[in-house]
């Protein structure tokens, strides 16, 4: 008998056999930056969604940093005749809403919060966390939010940052709700 499972999920499974099966290669696990975009899968992807133009289509990869759902969302509102990656006005709220309901409102609460908070940096490392947060488990989250997703990116063993997309949403929403911070 001769049967494949496949699991599909926006985190990585908490199947405790994952580890020893993919050892033993019976499994195969694919996170988040393997899920990525290259930029010339990007390129390819605008070019068939009729987003013609080399400097076009670079402002439009470099802003969606390899999310595809970003990718989607930007070219189905591409407007060459505007600045920021060509990005028609409806596309900024389809975007933030996207982030707000489909990313950020399936994290735990504390994970939001450590984001919100270290999107006023450009990078960042646990200890700027912590003080960011007050929260003693922050460095705990990061990994977490490292592991699990691909909001969070590291820049050496020590140092992280966030991606620019939900960085921007934060901090317009941060500037809204919050101005004084």
């Amino acid at each position: 008998l001769s049967m494949r499972l496949y699991i599909l999920s926006r985190t990585m499974s908490r199947l405790s056999s994952l580890p020893r099966m993919s050892a033993q290669r019976r499994a195969l696990s694919l996170g988040g930056t393997d899920l990525e975009f290259t930029d010339d899968e990007a390129v390819e992807f605008l070019r068939r969604s009729g987003i013609d133009g080399a400097s076009s289509q670079l402002d439009v990869v470099q802003r969606a940093g390899g999310w595809a759902a970003a990718l989607a969302i930007l070219a189905d509102h591409y407007d060459p005749s505007r600045a920021q990656g060509g990005t028609a006005p409806g596309s900024e709220f389809v975007l933030s809403d996207f982030i707000d309901h489909e990313v950020l409102a399936r994290l735990p609460e504390p994970h939001v919060t450590l984001l919100s908070a270290c999107a006023v940096l450009d990078s960042f490392d646990a200890e700027f966390a912590e003080s960011l947060t007050g929260d003693p488990q922050a460095e705990q989250h990061l990994r977490e939010l490292e592991g699990t997703s691909h909001l969070i990116t590291s820049l050496s063993e020590r140092w992280l940052k966030m991606h620019a997309l939900l960085r921007e949403h934060l901090l317009d929403r941060l500037a809204r709700e919050d101005p004084e911070r």
